[in-house]
């Protein structure tokens, strides 16, 4: 295998070389900490439901997922109107008829 000298590698495989692991991982914590305080999640259980809340303060957004249905996401919420068309009166209707 022909492997060129330093001097002679591509650009990205010099700014490879450069990005390291630690690197990568204080950029990532500080991206994380600057949006982390904009997402929530909540997880209740509603007629025998278990479910998972996902909250985004920044764009008022709410997710409902029904974890123990197959991980289906039947709520949708932007500036508290819904998105998501559903048949059911709640989500205990939509265990007992899915």
């Amino acid at each position: 295998m022909l492997v060129l000298p330093k001097k002679h590698r591509s650009r990205i495989a010099r700014i490879r070389q450069g990005l390291t692991a630690a690197t990568l991982a204080a950029f990532s914590i500080s991206m994380n900490n600057v949006n982390a305080a904009n997402y929530a999640v909540e997880v209740v259980t509603r007629d025998g439901v278990d479910i998972v809340r996902l909250t985004d303060a920044a764009r008022n957004t709410e997710v409902s997922i029904a974890v123990s249905l197959g991980n289906i996401a039947y709520d949708m919420r932007v500036n508290g109107k819904q998105v998501f068309w559903n048949p059911y009166a709640n989500v205990g209707d939509f265990k007992a008829k899915p």
